[in-house]
């Protein structure tokens, strides 16, 4: 059966007939002539046989017996055309019928954006004018053609694993048009028994271009995460320069400065000039203070010379300090030992949380636990704070940005709080083929 072998164009509505125009049809008509024409052979012969009796006699006064039989058979006739011009009828009807179905199911199989293949056994037994374009086949081509030759090996596998399985969820796989070019196809189908018969009924849809657009979109994705992580590596290494700077420059210039002033402050005698200058040694000294926490708020030496776990805690210390919160830091296992852009990310996605927790939670402590477990290096970030319903609220721009600054890095986030117990984030990241350990 050829789907496009139907009608292009539905049949008229059928017209629908009364009894009386069931029966007095021109198939009766054409009966009833027959009994008529009966009668006046029947006539004729009676005139041929009966020398004494004419035509035209037999013809209108017949025998009782002849009337009778002549009678029998005109009755016979009429009955006979009657019911058989009724079933006629009929059949005609249903055959228009037919045809209009078959019409318009031609105009939706042909009209769908889907190639459709009816198949049994993996043979073709039916395809649509979709199904052609997509494969580059005439339907002649297609009819008696394995439908598991239409993809490549692996797609075969595939294909042959659901019609084996009469599996009907969607799946994609590689079609091969007659020109050898390769098509992304979205196929969905499903197993059909009709008279002991296993019909396949598949809908193939080409996604070809939908197929790259994703993969573009993800090589993009792909690309601004690496542009994101490098860009804080490089931010991170700009603030390491600028503490640098300060350390060596107006920190060291105020030091020797504040010893000058020193020298000076003990040869002088003058009660006002040494209340000055004394004045100007207490400001020297508040400008130190805030030159070396300016150094380890932008890059805290601390990670680059003792390593994560030690930053960590004085990073804890110092929110302690500043922000009244109780912080601390439990280490599970011995020393880790991380490369260095590893060590700078995950020291940057630590700060993130714990000022989070500073600006959001309104705790009273937080602990933030390190961990290596399977080569894993996890941290968890728990407060007691507020907490939030992630279904209501949902993760902020904070959590969303470390989650994309994780993928990269093949890592995972996950955050565990409800109103009124507080939060938990934790952020695991593989630890295998990273390098050299406490690289610079």
């Amino acid at each position: 059966m050829n789907m496009n072998e139907l009608p292009l164009m539905p049949a008229p509505p059928t017209e629908k007939k009364s009894l009386v125009a069931h029966c007095f049809g021109g198939f009766f008509w054409g009966v009833f002539a027959v009994a008529v024409l009966s009668w006046c052979v029947d006539a004729w012969l009676a005139a041929f046989f009966d020398e004494q009796q004419g035509f035209l006699a037999a013809l209108i006064k017949p025998g009782e017996d002849d009337l009778v039989h002549r009678l029998i058979t005109s009755v016979t006739f009429l009955v006979l055309g009657m019911t058989a011009n009724g079933f006629v009828s009929r059949l005609k009807e249903a055959k228009l019928g037919l045809q209009e179905s078959q019409a318009w199911l031609n105009i939706m199989s042909d009209a769908s954006f889907e190639g459709l293949f009816i198949s049994e056994n993996g043979k073709i037994l039916a395809v649509n004018e979709q199904g052609c374009r997509d494969l580059g086949y005439s339907h002649e081509e297609l009819i008696g053609h394995s439908i598991f030759d239409l993809t490549d090996l692996e797609g075969r596998q595939v294909v042959k694993e659901h019609v084996a399985g009469r599996l009907e969820n969607t799946y994609f796989v590689n079609a091969v048009r007659k020109d050898g070019e390769k098509i992304v196809v979205e196929v969905r189908a499903r197993t059909v028994d009709i008279d002991g018969r296993n019909l396949r009924v598949s809908a193939l849809l080409d996604v070809t271009q939908r197929h790259k657009a994703e993969q573009n979109l993800r090589l993009y994705e792909r690309q601004l995460r690496s542009m994101t992580t490098r860009l804080a590596l490089a931010e991170e290494k700009v603030r390491r320069d600028i503490a640098i700077a300060l350390h060596d420059t107006v920190a060291q210039q105020l030091s020797i400065a504040k010893l000058k002033l020193g020298s000076v402050l003990k040869d002088t005698s003058d009660e006002g000039s040494f209340d000055s200058l004394h004045e100007i040694n207490e400001l020297i000294d508040d400008a130190i203070r805030e030159t070396r926490t300016l150094v380890f708020d932008l890059s805290p030496p601390i990670l680059y010379e003792l390593g994560f776990v030690a930053a960590v805690e004085w990073l804890s210390d110092m929110l302690s300090e500043r922000h009244g919160i109780e912080c601390g830091v439990e280490v599970v296992g011995g020393e880790l030992l991380l490369d260095h852009d590893l060590r700078v990310t995950m020291y940057q996605l630590v700060r993130e949380l714990l000022v989070n927790v500073t600006k959001h939670s309104g705790a009273k402590s937080a602990t933030v636990s390190i961990s290596e477990n399977s080569g894993m290096l996890c941290v968890d970030v728990k407060d007691n704070g507020c907490g939030f319903n992630m279904s209501v609220v949902g993760p902020g721009f904070g959590l969303f940005s470390i989650r994309e600054r994780l993928k990269p890095l093949d890592g995972k986030l996950n955050i565990d709080s409800e109103p009124g117990l507080g939060s938990t984030v934790g952020i695991c990241v593989p630890l295998a083929k990273r390098g050299e350990p406490n690289a610079p």
